[in-house]
């Protein structure tokens, strides 16, 4: 795989900010307050000895990781560890599993993106050579969710992909077009993390720019898409400024996905090969135009 982990598809919990010593109402039933002050206290014993602990607020443990730059936060959520500790009866255990759960976090954080293991992993992939992947959006940060989450909410995971995506749908997206001319349109899709989530619904979010025969989709980063129309013969000129704009994104801009362009038609993203830096049109796309 080129890049482990593709765009982020996002599940959002709500939640209202509350003072640090009372238990977050989306908590209550899960655990008393005596136990999500077990649980506080066992999490800033073992952060403390990895970093400085800034605040705690509404089950989220904000930190400065030691080792890391010094002026960046990192937001902890508690979210997951509270299902994890809700799950074993024995309180005395919950020690142990506090901080094997944030043990993993400081471990992954400057892991490489092709070290994942993606046995854990809840993924799919929907574009050649990426991951599709559910995560928690929280203020500031991704968490992904591992396959042992997914077992305690017993939902299906297709049903959670399509949770995340039509979380994804109410994002605010910039949308642009730049046209050459009537064959010759690459529409810009722009946000801060969700542009690429975006495209991937195409039909429902895009389908002003598919032609007749599909079209060209770059996902370059998180934030950036491009996206041509395929009307005719004429539509393959614009692979050029494509595969130019699309590396340019990839190559400069945060959150890198793929370099790579696709087609989409029927509902499927086929990535187009190069040879020497040529890109080569598919042949059933180069049938359906003759």
């Amino acid at each position: 795989m080129n890049r482990s982990i593709i765009f982020i598809i996002s599940i959002y919990l709500a939640g209202c900010l509350m003072d640090k010593k009372i238990i977050p109402e989306r908590y209550k039933g899960l655990i008393t307050q005596n136990e999500y002050d077990i649980v506080i206290n066992h999490s800033t014993n073992f952060i403390k000895r990895h970093g400085e602990i800034d605040s705690i607020e509404d089950g989220v443990i904000y930190v400065k990781l030691n080792g890391n730059d010094p002026e960046q936060i990192h937001e902890l959520s508690l979210d997951n560890l509270i299902r994890y500790c809700n799950q074993e009866e024995d309180v005395l255990k919950w020690k142990e599993i506090i901080e094997s759960h944030f043990t993993k976090f400081i471990t992954q954080e400057n892991i490489d993106r092709n070290d994942f293991d993606t046995s854990a992993m809840v993924y799919k992939v929907d574009f050649q050579e990426t991951f599709t992947t559910l995560v928690f959006d929280f203020p500031g940060t991704f968490e992904t969710i591992d396959r042992e989450t997914i077992g305690l909410w017993k939902i299906p995971i297709d049903t959670l992909f399509e949770i995340a995506q039509n979380n994804i749908n109410k994002q605010e997206i910039e949308i642009s077009e730049a046209k050459e001319n009537i064959n010759e349109i690459i529409y810009t899709f722009f946000s801060g993390d969700y542009s690429s989530s975006y495209v991937r619904d195409i039909t429902k979010n895009a389908d002003f720019a598919i032609g007749e025969y599909g079209a060209f989709i770059c996902i370059p980063t998180r934030g950036s898409s491009f996206i041509s129309p395929i009307k005719n013969k004429e539509s393959i000129k614009v692979l050029g400024k494509l595969q130019s704009l699309t590396k340019k994104f990839f190559d400069e801009d945060p959150g890198s996905i793929s370099p790579n362009i696709y087609w989409y038609y029927n509902n499927k993203f086929l990535k187009l090969e190069t040879t020497d830096s040529k890109i080569n049109i598919p042949g059933q796309l180069k049938k359906m135009m003759n």
